[in-house]
């Protein structure tokens, strides 16, 4: 055993010590950085919760696909490649039911509105064909809409400096304002 016979020899063994100890963290340090621990890595909460329903959405079209591979006909369930191509089938599906709702919609919409221009959408080409809408009139109908919001009726559209109550009568049967 060592023997401590002074106070000199005490005080060099616990610096010995000390240095020995901040050594060993710096060692244990860096061999947690280089195994890529998240040691005291902050996450956002709302990266966590995005994360999360990113996980959920892929495990929902997951279910769906082997839920299709399970009930169609003709289809071997069970493989990978087979399950990967029914969810990409299932995406497909339901990006083409919220097409044709859409369409339907602007169907309806266009059945009712048929040949009249939305004032909400409509190009300058398009609002100069109505009548005593030019090229300046279309341009300030454009920059009203940009910078005020679209228009909510017809009769917003007379917001517009230039346009008052007879150019508005005379063209309140050749537009619309659809949301």
């Amino acid at each position: 055993m060592l023997s401590m016979n002074n106070d000199k020899d005490r005080m060099r063994y616990i610096l010995i010590g000390i240095l020995c100890t901040g050594f060993l963290c710096v060692i244990i340090a860096l061999c947690l950085q280089l195994r890529g621990d998240a040691v005291g890595e902050e996450i956002a909460v709302d990266e966590l919760l995005q994360q999360y329903w990113q996980e959920q959405q892929v495990a929902t079209i997951d279910e769906q696909a082997t839920d299709v591979t399970a009930s169609a006909p003709g289809i071997n369930s069970g493989t990978e490649s087979e399950l990967d191509s029914s969810s990409v089938s299932v995406t497909e599906a339901a990006d083409s039911l919220n097409e044709e709702k859409i369409e339907s919609t602007n169907a309806v919409m266009a059945e009712d509105d048929a040949g009249k221009i939305d004032i909400n959408r409509a190009t300058a080409e398009q609002l100069q064909q109505l009548k005593g809408i030019g090229p300046s009139k279309a341009k300030a109908i454009i920059d009203d809409r940009e910078h005020k919001g679209s228009f909510h009726s017809i009769e917003d559209i007379k917001r517009v400096k230039g346009i008052g109550e007879k150019l508005y009568a005379g063209i309140k049967e050749s537009i619309v304002a659809n949301p």
